[in-house]
């Protein structure tokens, strides 16, 4: 193989590598998910993480909506995370705290 045939194979794949980076890299975060334990572990916890904050977020709602003189079910709960946070039970700044903090620790 030349020279100029290996500069222009270079070339190409250096110019398909560009082409469609996104899918590429996104496809690569999942394929190292699915064979690198480490990866698997972090993203498993960020669920968990996830699934605690979400909780939190019911629980401060339900209080919200109980302090209010008013009957909590799951429906409302959901329906009442935005009036929660105006009111002030719900702090975004103490909620991505732990959240960053949680996964700094483990």
């Amino acid at each position: 193989m030349n020279k100029e045939a290996l500069y222009m194979a270079i070339t190409d794949s250096i110019r398909s590598l560009r082409d469609v980076w996104v899918v590429k890299l996104i496809t690569s975060f999942f394929l190292a998910a699915i064979y690198n334990l480490h990866v698997q572990l972090i993203c498993a916890f960020a669920v968990l993480v996830f699934l605690d904050l979400g909780t939190k977020w019911l629980a401060l709602s339900k209080m919200h909506l109980e302090n209010s003189g008013k009957e909590a079910n799951i429906i409302k709960e959901i329906k009442n995370i935005p009036a929660a946070r105006r009111a002030g039970y719900i702090k975004s700044t103490v909620m991505k705290n732990r959240f960053i903090g949680k996964m700094f620790i483990y």
